[in-house]
């Protein structure tokens, strides 16, 4: 009879362990993540937040240059006279955003492309 209660306690510490290592993988794991770009009101664009990449959004006269890179996104390059998209610094969680009113760009993070 001890040697099954023995079993018994080995496989459910085995199954718990297992369960816990789950539960870890589950609630750590990165969920995909886009980064969308409208301009004047209609979607520019959308771009792996995980992919390094430069995205160049003109439109007419108006440049500004996006950054993807190690999971952040950023305006690297703008050329609207206050530069405020520019130091606005870089985002990587949803609902975080970028906007470039001179230039009627809205970059932000989506969790869905």
């Amino acid at each position: 009879m001890k040697k099954y209660k023995t079993d018994i306690i080995i496989i459910s510490s085995l199954i718990l362990i297992g369960g816990v290592m789950l539960l870890i993988f589950f609630l750590t794991a990165k969920a995909p993540l886009f980064v969308r770009v409208n301009m004047n009101n209609e979607v520019y664009g959308t771009y792996d937040l995980y992919k390094n990449q430069t995205v160049d959004i003109t439109d007419g006269e108006s440049h500004n240059l996006l950054v993807i890179k190690d999971g952040k996104a950023y305006v690297d390059e703008a050329d609207c006279p206050d530069k405020l998209c520019k130091n606005m610094g870089k985002i990587s969680a949803t609902g975080q955003s970028i906007i470039c009113l001179p230039h009627k760009v809205v970059i932000e993070i989506v969790g869905e492309k």
